[in-house]
């Protein structure tokens, strides 16, 4: 009988090799002569192992038309029988089954992942032929995963805004087939010792990137936070596990300064940008890290986040619209004050009308550069500037639409503030009413002193 040999690189070690055993041969089922070889290449990383190996002695049709994988195991005397029972039919015996590598020709390959870090591992290849009862094992092998031991470096809060902020660093000692096993994670703890329990608020990002940006979004303004980064890994008994970087103590800006003061008679403030979005001059936040809003009138559900949707004031056995009033700004309805509170809430026909008439309009071309990945991403166009004709404030948009709270005369049609590309009359900001209520659009808040429900 030929020996089985196992050719090993990285911390790959071979214990002493076993008589290759079989449960059948091509022919016929039950116990037979030991099969004639399977070979195996592996390399080892902390949380994954790469295994290619060629079968010999099993037949080219028992091998595309039967299975093919590996079986593996924290390191145990016992290995062998329960691989043996597994292989058998018992799926509760102590092992784990791999069987999604790649088979060409006679060489099979892949990656087992979610592995535990600094432990020793069994495994084996594995045959099973197309009658499902022809069954071949290699010998059993062991290698010992890398240590997983990320660094965290220059951790620190930025683009802090009034619900939401950035967390930055670096993250090194941590290679690339690791790095892509896990996920990078930022945890609101209640100390700087605190840990993710089933009650926490994190936030994850598959993958762990060298410079680390992880954001934090939806939060309280005004309001004190302690952060701990993290890096999770899941381990193939479904467990996850956590390597947590410093603590960080960021505080969110006051929310109420996110209103500007055009000097308009009534009093109202404008918001800065959209809802979803703080500061109209970080683009990298508005592209990558903004929780956008696009929504029905009335509706609190953010479209920009759901995919199974229907609006839910419409009642389909009338085939009609249910009403909920001709004017909802500052409502239940108001999508505005639900989210922010205090003094928001959506603008009316007449704030708009007042934004108009008290107000200069002009266009603003940008070009800006964002690194994305390996490359940088270039954009260029033009904003709506819209200015205080006697403080000097001003405020911007984009082209486009955004609900008013207000109905307007044609049924079932709100009225919609909309900032025009060319201008209408001389003006670059009108109202238009040919929008029906479940139709979907952004929000721009209004801040209005007079308002606090």
């Amino acid at each position: 009988m030929r020996k089985i040999k196992f050719l090993v690189k990285a911390m790959l070690v071979c214990i002493m090799p076993m008589a290759l055993l079989s449960c059948g041969n091509d022919e016929e089922s039950g116990p037979g002569e030991p099969g004639n070889g399977i070979k195996g290449l592996a390399t080892v990383n902390s949380l994954s192992v790469s295994v290619s190996g060629s079968f010999g002695g099993v037949s080219k049709v028992d091998l595309s038309l039967g299975k093919t994988g590996i079986l593996y195991c924290l390191k145990s005397d016992t290995a062998a029988s329960v691989f043996e029972a597994w292989l058998g039919g018992d799926k509760k015996a102590a092992c784990y089954e791999y069987t999604d590598g790649k088979l060409t020709s006679d060489t099979y390959a892949g990656t087992i992942s979610n592995l535990y870090p600094d432990k020793d591992y069994n495994f084996c290849l594995f045959s099973v032929g197309r009658d499902g009862k022809t069954v071949k094992m290699s010998d059993i092998y062991t290698f010992h995963t890398k240590k997983l031991e990320p660094e965290f470096r220059n951790v620190r809060s930025d683009s802090i805004r009034y619900t939401k902020f950035v967390v930055k660093g670096r993250v090194l000692n941590i290679n690339t087939n690791d790095a892509s096993s896990c996920n990078t994670g930022l945890l609101l703890a209640e100390n700087e010792n605190g840990e993710v329990k089933a009650s926490s608020k994190t936030f994850e990002v598959k993958g762990v990137k060298t410079d680390m940006r992880i954001f934090a979004n939806e939060l309280t303004s005004d309001s004190n936070y302690c952060c701990r980064p993290y890096i999770k890994y899941v381990t193939h008994d479904g467990q996850a596990h956590y390597i947590y970087g410093p603590a960080v103590a960021v505080k969110t800006n006051n929310l109420d300064d996110w209103a500007v003061d055009l000097n308009l008679p009534s009093g109202i403030r404008w918001s800065q940008c959209e809802l979803g979005r703080e500061d109209f001059d970080d683009i990298y936040d508005y592209i990558f890290g903004s929780t956008r809003y696009y929504v029905s009138w009335g509706s609190l559900v953010n479209l920009y986040t759901v995919t199974d949707y229907t609006y839910e004031y419409w009642d389909a056995e009338t085939r009609s619209y249910i009403d909920i009033g001709d004017e909802i700004s500052g409502t239940q309805y108001d999508v505005v004050h639900a989210k922010l509170g205090g003094h928001w809430r959506l603008p009316t026909k007449a704030d708009v009308e007042e934004l108009i008439n008290n107000t200069r309009m002009g266009y603003e071309q940008i070009e800006y550069e964002i690194p994305y990945s390996n490359s940088i991403l270039r954009y260029n166009t033009s904003l709506i500037v819209i200015s205080s004709k006697t403080n000097g404030n001003s405020i911007k948009s984009f082209m486009g639409g955004y609900w008013t709270g207000t109905m307007s005369e044609r049924a079932d049609c709100p009225y919609l503030m909309y900032f025009l590309s060319t201008a209408q009359d001389g003006k670059l900001l009108n109202l238009r009413d040919d929008d029906y209520r479940d139709d979907y659009w952004q929000v721009r808040p209004v801040w209005d002193p007079k308002f606090n429900n």
